[in-house]
């Protein structure tokens, strides 16, 4: 019977394949799944449209600086005073 229980686990790491893939590898990624990977994973895109349009308005204020076109926003009207 000891030689059983012994035998047993040493034929199904040998023997057993789920998908092509062996039983250690199976049972790793059980493990991974269950208990070590978060359980709620947030949906996440990166867009990379917002990067180039963020990218582009950069370069268009660093070119702007660099030429002097810079805007001067000026804060209500000015009176003169004399």
């Amino acid at each position: 019977m000891a030689m059983i229980a012994v035998m047993l686990p040493c034929f199904l790491f040998a023997m057993y394949e789920k998908h092509g893939q062996p039983l250690e590898v199976v049972i790793k990624n059980i493990i991974q799944t269950k208990f070590i990977a978060p359980k709620e994973r947030p949906y996440r895109t990166d867009n990379l449209y917002s990067v180039l349009e963020r990218q582009r308005k950069l370069e268009k204020e660093v070119s702007a600086i660099a030429k002097g076109n810079t805007k001067k926003q000026r804060g209500g009207k000015r009176t003169r005073k004399g």
